[in-house]
């Protein structure tokens, strides 16, 4: 699969003694075989949470780039996968983070709410700097929508 163009790109960074993962969104085409490898990698990230030396993360999505797809199978896969390791991810992640300038996320949650319960909150910012704000500063993270409760007042346990 490492021929496969990635439709994110995920980094790894400690900052302020925090670990954060950072998913981020290519502009490329959404295929089926990109989805599925974006799909092996997201859990793969995942599974780094079953490291005992892994406390709490903190996991930022930046889908300003994001391609919607026309197909929206996998998107019930991904939420699986995520409900897959629920156990872990109360355990050890914070909150996550989600980056859009548009309301392109409005489009992909209508769909996403419909699998996925998110276990941790779930805020939106709109910059690279409230991001930061949003880790680091927690009395400035209550400014920041905690999207979340939207999500769950949706949710359909399929």
């Amino acid at each position: 699969m490492s021929n496969i163009t990635d439709i994110f790109q995920i980094k790894t960074k400690i900052e302020s003694k925090k670990l954060c993962y950072y998913v981020t969104a290519k502009p490329v085409e959404i295929t089926e075989l990109r989805l599925t490898k974006a799909y092996h990698d997201i859990e793969n990230l995942i599974k780094t949470l079953y490291l005992p030396e892994i406390k709490k993360v903190y996991i930022v999505w930046n889908i300003n780039e994001l391609l919607i797809p026309t197909n929206f199978t996998q998107i019930k896969d991904f939420a699986i996968m995520l409900r897959n390791h629920t156990d872990i991810l109360t355990k050890k992640l914070v909150f996550s983070i989600i980056v859009s300038k548009s309301n392109i996320f409005n489009l992909f949650f209508n769909v996403f709410k419909q699998y996925y319960n998110p276990v941790k909150p779930l805020y939106l910012c709109k910059t690279d700097k409230d991001v930061e704000k949003c880790i680091h500063n927690e009395s400035s993270r209550e400014s920041f929508q905690n999207i979340s409760s939207m999500l769950t007042e949706c949710v359909d346990d399929n």
